[in-house]
């Protein structure tokens, strides 16, 4: 009996966190919060995008680019991504050696999508350290 409790929560939990996202959700404002570093990234339904931080050492770093999506619609449920181009990551250590800090500007940085339950699209940049956006 206890068994299959946990194998309804565990489908329900499934089908609860797959949610589709469509390109038409992408467009809007997303906020975080990454290593004490308030980051906005707005992205346009023109296919254009505005990024930006402040960080105590480097100040204000802003970006402004294109953005295209991929594997979107695909049907063999791999991961949505978005690539925009010229992207800054917030500075991070070299190694963890290392106490020098760099700005990387990438070709393009591609987050995975996912949507929660409530709706919102989240933007995963790098699952491992917490590095993401929500959309307000």
């Amino acid at each position: 009996m206890m068994l299959k409790k946990i194998l309804s929560i565990t489908l329900v939990m499934l089908v609860l966190g797959c949610v589709k996202v469509k390109e038409s959700d992408l467009p809007g404002l997303y906020v975080s919060s990454f290593k004490d570093i308030e980051e906005i990234l707005e992205i346009n339904s023109d296919g254009t995008y505005y990024h930006s931080f402040v960080d105590k050492e480097w100040g204000l770093v802003e970006d402004r680019g294109k953005w295209r999506t991929y594997g979107f619609d695909d049907g063999f449920g791999e991961p949505t991504h978005v690539e925009f181009e010229g992207y800054s990551t917030p500075p991070f250590p070299e190694s963890p050696f290392e106490n020098k800090r760099i700005i990387r500007k990438n070709k393009g940085a591609v987050p995975d999508v996912s949507k929660t339950v409530t709706g919102s699209v989240i933007l995963t940049f790098n699952d491992d350290n917490g590095y993401f956006f929500i959309k307000r």
